[in-house]
């Protein structure tokens, strides 16, 4: 798990600004740093700088800074796999004159060396090595070869083009920003405004959006000119004229198949993707997050017999009701549990912090920076359970999608026009948009009509709403979407924005923070698609009863009490967080923003309540970076 970052600008440059930038997002790479620049059709130089390693600043020269060019990239590494200086990137191939950089990890690289480059020679025993081997020897097609999570960077200075890949959910970000005479990309939104060549400006529109969905749809971003590269897609600039070209290389794809599947084969699959996904240096600490709840458990006890050093780790509030139960999954599974309570009141410099560790406003804390804070320096890799919900029906929104699919639409118009305020609300959209938009329909506890009326433009009435901005990108990403069942439209949705824009994205940055890399196993492609084609996954689902498939294989493997417990979940205790606050010098500094009268009149929900904080401090953070 790394970092990187790129600046292209035909007016040469000192070494100031790529420093900068890596020097923001350093930790996400606090073992190393590599800078290195070059000028069009050059091959480009390796300098270490004040904050690589003492073996880098031996082998590399020292970054003087009188040194310009008009391309410079960088890296922060946290070593994981070979830990050596051999595994340090960027890699550089002089016969085909290019550079290459991968932040995440490439889990089946073992088994692409023995089959694609067994003559091969290598510098290092990293995962990073042999994707860019592989990419020397396949080309464009390396990347459907590749199981893990990843961003990618190929920089080709012969043909003057970069090219970047992310992984197939989104797991690992990239983030860039075309300007009228630069390119600028980093691992973090953080590391292109710390350039101080983009001035932060938000684009009212898209933070419409994320205030409804509650996170930006990639490749939106709240920032003017910023985007990420969506999921599954590769990303090429032509560095003489920056024009760009973004294509889709991979989707869910839906062949259905009433299989039936054992447990015996299930738990296999779950062993094999636990394995794969354990790759590092053996002295490297590893830990899993344990709740509660099923996906957890199972990953606990599916990793029992295959690591005797994993530790367990949960948080808690006095209120909360899933720790007995996540001391009964680390009992179950013979591990070890870490037990963390979260304080029901906070100081303001704690919420603060908490704000200041997204880059994006959030609805509410993120459980993710308290864990790992809590274990810093205690884990460098950390477990988590994401997906089976979104694969196997685990949220109350797919037993009412069930139900609502059943009703005509004629129905749903009936229903909308006979009730009134938020339910009314939620079946018209529901009527317009379809069954499948129920969950950021659910999620969202405010209309569309209300967050354009916040805004006070004239021309917010022109604004795309933000499902029909991400059913679009999925009916162009998987043109037979419209003829899914509901509940495979809701899964392939999850995977395809949920989990890249929400979950992970709120995990990622927050865990880099404290060196800690979040692995997630049940997220393996391989997996997923299989298990996506099956079509009686559905069988036995009703409103008490979720995951009725994945209950069934795993019924052995856990305590009767975690079994039969409802789904429960655990949230930050974000109504005593924010109680006693006062949220004027917040709104205060947000007028420019919104209506001021309307904002007094949004910021009344502990919800509400955060995302504006979380906004206001944000703000305030990037206007002191310029």
């Amino acid at each position: 798990m790394c970092g990187f970052s790129g600046i292209y600008l035909p007016i040469r440059l000192n070494a100031e600004r790529i420093t900068a930038s890596l020097q923001k997002i350093k930790h996400r790479g606090k073992d190393d740093t590599v800078i290195a620049f070059s000028n069009t059709g050059s091959t480009p130089n390796y300098y270490a700088c004040s904050f690589s390693s003492e073996e880098t600043k031996q082998k590399l020269p020292f970054l003087q800074g009188a040194e310009t060019a008009d391309l410079w990239f960088g890296f922060n590494r946290l070593s994981i796999v070979d830990t050596s200086v051999h595994g340090m990137q960027p890699f550089y191939d002089k016969h085909r004159n290019c550079s290459f950089m991968v932040n995440g990890e490439i889990y089946n690289y073992k088994e692409l060396r023995k089959t694609f480059l067994p003559n091969e020679n290598f510098q290092s025993n990293s995962d990073s090595e042999v994707a860019f081997k592989l990419y020397l020897k396949l080309g464009d097609d390396f990347v459907h070869h590749l199981r893990g999570m990843f961003s990618i960077v190929v920089l080709d200075h012969t043909s003057n083009t970069i090219s970047a890949w992310r992984d197939f959910f989104g797991l690992k970000p990239f983030f860039y920003t075309v300007l009228e005479d630069a390119f600028i990309f980093s691992s973090e939104i953080n590391g292109i405004f710390a350039t101080k060549l983009i001035k932060p400006k938000i684009k009212p529109e898209n933070l419409a959006q994320q205030l409804y969905l509650g996170t930006s749809a990639s490749p939106n971003t709240i920032w003017e000119n910023i985007k990420s590269v969506p999921p599954a897609s590769k990303f090429t600039i032509k560095l003489d004229n920056l024009s760009i070209k973004i294509a889709s290389y991979w989707s869910l794809q839906y062949d259905p198949k009433n299989t039936i599947i054992q447990e015996q084969e299930f738990l296999q699959d779950l062993t094999d993707i636990s394995q794969l996904y354990l790759i590092s240096d053996p002295e490297i600490p590893k830990g899993i997050m344990i709740s509660g709840g099923l996906d957890s458990g199972t990953l606990a006890h599916i990793y029992k017999n295959q690591s005797s050093h994993l530790m367990g780790s949960t948080i808690y509030d006095s209120v909360s009701s899933e720790l007995p139960f996540a001391r009964l999954n680390a009992e179950c599974a013979h591990i070890e549990l870490e037990e963390y309570e979260v304080p029901g009141k906070v100081s303001i410099e704690t919420i603060l912090d908490f704000c200041m560790a997204e880059e994006e406003p959030n609805e509410m804390p993120e459980a993710t920076y308290f864990l790992t804070k809590a274990l810093l320096g205690k884990r460098k890799v950390l477990f988590n359970a994401l997906g089976p919900d979104e694969l196997f029906y685990g949220y109350k929104y797919h037993w009412h999608a069930k139900m609502l699919s059943k009703f005509p639409k004629a129905l749903l118009s009936f229903l909308a026009k006979i009730t009134s305020g938020s339910k009314h609300r939620k079946l018209s959209e529901i009527h317009q948009y379809g069954v499948a938009a129920l969950p950021f329909i659910q999620r969202s506890d405010i209309s569309w009509q209300e967050i354009k009326e916040l805004f006070g433009y004239d021309n917010s009435k022109d604004w795309q709403h933000p499902i029909d901005f991400i059913l679009n990108q999925a009916k162009t990403r998987f043109s037979d979407f419209d003829r899914l069942p509901v509940l495979k439209q809701i899964s392939f949705l999850d995977f395809h924005y949920y989990i890249s824009s929400y979950h992970s994205f709120r995990a990622d940055r927050p865990a880099m923070l404290n060196n800690i890399e979040i692995r997630f196993p049940f997220l393996d492609h391989h997996f997923v698609q299989k298990y996506f084609n099956l079509s009686n996954t559905d069988e036995g689902l009703h409103k008490n009863h979720n995951k009725p498939f994945f209950r069934k294989q795993i019924k052995g493997l856990l305590h009767p009490d975690v079994l039969n417990m409802p789904k429960k979940g655990f949230t930050m205790p974000l109504d005593s967080w924010v109680q006693e606050l006062n949220m004027q010098s917040f709104t205060e500094k947000l007028k420019t923003h919104f209506d001021p009268v309307l904002l007094r009149d949004f910021a009344t929900t502990p919800k509400r309540k955060w995302q504006m904080i979380s906004l206001s401090t944000i703000l305030s953070n990037h206007c002191s970076i310029i």
